[in-house]
C-alpha cells in the first residue's frame, strides 16, 4: 500500500471515531427521554455528552490528540459518576456502555492520529 493511502486510511480511520463518539454524546443528551433518571443524572449525562460530543468534533477537524484525551476523561468521569450519582440501573447501564465505548473508541481514535502524525507526509525531507 502506498504511503498516500495509508494516510487516507489512518485520517479516515480516526474520523469514523470522532464520529461514533459523536454518536454516543448524542445518545448521552436524549437518553433522559428514553431512560427516567434524576435531576443529577439528567444533568452529568447533559454536560457528558456534550463534552463528547464537541471534542469529537474538534477531533474531525482538528488532528491532534488533545479532544481524544478530552472524550476519554469525559467517559472515565460517567463511568464514576455512575456510582457517585447512584443512578437508576438502566441509567447506570447507559452510561457505563457508553462510557466503555467512548474510551475505546477515543484510544483507538489517538492511535491512528499519532500514527498519522508520526508518518511522513507530502514534501517531507524524510
Amino acid at each position: 500500500m502506498r504511503k498516500e493511502e495509508v494516510d487516507m486510511k489512518d485520517r479516515a480511520q480516526s474520523q469514523l471515531a470522532s464520529i461514533l463518539i459523536v454518536g454516543v454524546g448524542v445518545w448521552l443528551l436524549v437518553s433522559p427521554f428514553f431512560i427516567p433518571a434524576s435531576t443529577a443524572t439528567i444533568i452529568n449525562t447533559t454536560i457528558v455528552g456534550l463534552v463528547m460530543a464537541l471534542s469529537a468534533v474538534a477531533q474531525l477537524v482538528w488532528t491532534n490528540t488533545f479532544p481524544s484525551w478530552t472524550s476519554i476523561v469525559a467517559a472515565v468521569w460517567l463511568a464514576f459518576s455512575v456510582f457517585i450519582l447512584n443512578a437508576s440501573a438502566a441509567s447506570s447501564w447507559s452510561m457505563a456502555l457508553s462510557a466503555l465505548t467512548v474510551c475505546i473508541l477515543a484510544l483507538w481514535d489517538r492511535a491512528e492520529l499519532k500514527h498519522f502524525q508520526h508518518t511522513p507526509h507530502y514534501g517531507s525531507s524524510h
